[in-house]
């Protein structure tokens, strides 16, 4: 089930600091919905509720952007087409908002291009029939009531490429820093770098739903605090990493619960520590260039099926007795 999630509506007041840019915005504006201006954030949300295109003037916005029952598909990107773009959202009433957040009731979709997040309490969330994601940066977020940093939720498709999630901290003990939602997930390019989640957080990057999961040329390292994996996917879905760095992560690197499968081809997963590089119920395939592993704090994969690929070593753990597949 879709996770849904409501916040109170955004104030009128604008903040808006304005930088140097060649972007063709006009005086007072902080955005363009289908090239009309607007003199605030909440007046374009409104503007952009039917879909279309909202670009943002350069510069940094303290006001959140919030969209909600969103009726046709939406691009969100910045009016110069360069990563020019801070949205900064602020505890107003000592309520905290996402510093972006987009839902669609009526199955539109939604694509965000180049915008940088920086110390927003509530992160991000993105809702619709499906998402994409393309140089979108998010640093130094909280996801204090959300507990999540990023919540991306589709019925179909979900592309995140070229994302960078850094630095972010999750203050609740059961959560995600990101969550992602949808029937196939691709990932490609990114980075998710010096985040941190308590112990017993349910991955600090978590998969749900049956969904086809493949991360691809992308690097997760210095991870802190996860007591369920990094990469935690669940109730059937089937992860394929791809040329993937998993390094220095806390908690096993890798966990699929509820039948998840999880293939490997190519990558690096060392120096991982308090738990088995990768942990699946239902086995590991090492497929094509085998996966380096090495320096782990226990150094195996485990699982209730495995089979050796290669240079691939697999292990499993069962009933609390080890047993290597030779």
């Amino acid at each position: 089930m879709p996770l849904l999630l409501f916040f109170a509506c955004a104030p009128n007041e604008a903040t808006t600091t304005s930088t140097p840019s060649s972007d063709p915005c006009p005086a007072d504006a902080v955005a363009l919905v289908d090239e009309v201006p607007h003199l605030t954030l909440e007046d374009a949300a409104a503007d952009a509720v039917g879909g279309g295109t909202l670009l943002l003037c350069a510069g940094t916005h303290e006001d959140p952007l919030d969209i909600r029952d969103l009726l046709g598909d939406l691009t969100i990107g910045t009016l110069s087409g360069e990563p020019d773009v801070e949205l900064r959202a602020r505890d107003l009433d000592d309520d905290p908002y996402p510093a972006l957040y987009v839902r669609s009731t009526e199955g539109a979709a939604v694509t965000v291009r180049d915008l940088t997040i920086v110390e927003a309490p509530e992160g991000v969330v993105i809702q619709g029939r499906s998402v994409v994601l393309e140089g979108l940066v998010l640093r130094q977020s909280l996801g204090r009531n959300n507990s999540k940093a990023l919540v991306v939720s589709a019925e179909e498709d979900v592309l995140l490429s070229q994302v960078v999630v850094e630095n972010n901290t999750l203050p609740d003990a059961f959560g995600s820093v990101v969550q992602v939602r949808g029937a196939e997930v691709l990932v490609q390019g990114s980075t998710f770098e010096s985040n941190e989640a308590p112990f017993g957080a349910l991955g600090l990057f978590w998969l749900n739903e049956g969904a086809e999961v493949v991360i691809e040329t992308s690097d997760f390292v210095g991870n802190v605090g996860s007591g369920i994996g990094w990469i935690h996917d669940y109730a059937d879905t089937t992860l394929t990493l791809r040329d993937v760095r998993l390094i220095g992560t806390s908690g096993p690197a890798v966990r699929a619960d509820s039948w998840g499968k999880v293939y490997i081809d190519g990558g690096v997963i060392e120096a991982n520590a308090g738990g088995y590089a990768i942990e699946t119920e239902k086995g590991v395939d090492v497929e094509g260039v085998a996966v380096s592993i090495s320096d782990n704090d226990r150094g195996l994969i485990a699982g209730y099926d495995c089979e050796r690929y290669d240079e691939g070593v697999v292990s499993f753990y069962y009933s609390g007795s080890y047993e290597m597949c030779l």
